[in-house]
């Protein structure tokens, strides 16, 4: 994981159709279906392709949802739809994104350097993280994805 300010990500940057791209990429995974036998104590509404699945998504997919709205608000001018968006949609998104952040913790230790032409030492974001297997979890939401016919 690299979050310096001088990091390439196809995730960061100015809004481009790149930049969209690849959050839409990522974000077409938030409708799954699962058999309700795989929820625990849950329930949900049912798909209509009569396979008895219902309707989920990853947590993850919805953090990731939330940052997508407050990035693209944060560029609005670029995305005028977004200025629909209710104050208190955008407080639920920041909320969101801090109980993810708290619930899992991360715990890695950030070091210091000092930087020429800065007072206080600058943190050092090349860190060491643990981090869960994404290339695990998109395969499993792309085996379970629901297609927008099965939400009719």
């Amino acid at each position: 994981m690299d979050v310096n300010i001088d990091s390439v990500s196809m995730f960061k940057g100015f809004p481009s159709v790149e930049v969209d791209e690849a959050w839409n990429n990522v974000l077409q995974y938030r409708a799954l279906a699962v058999f309700p036998d795989e929820l625990t104590d849950q329930e949900s509404i049912a798909i209509e392709d009569g396979t008895g699945r219902v309707l989920v998504t990853l947590g993850v997919f919805d953090g990731l949802y939330c940052l997508d709205v407050m990035r693209r608000f944060s560029f609005r001018e670029f995305y005028p739809d977004e200025s629909q968006i209710s104050p208190l949609e955008m407080m639920d998104c920041v909320d969101t994104v801090r109980q993810y952040i708290m619930c899992y913790g991360d715990i890695s230790l950030t070091t210091y350097d000092w930087k020429r032409d800065h007072l206080l030492p600058w943190p050092n974001f090349r860190v060491d993280h643990e981090c869960r297997d994404w290339d695990g979890i998109l395969k499993w939401a792309i085996a379970h994805r629901a297609s927008r016919e099965m939400l009719a």
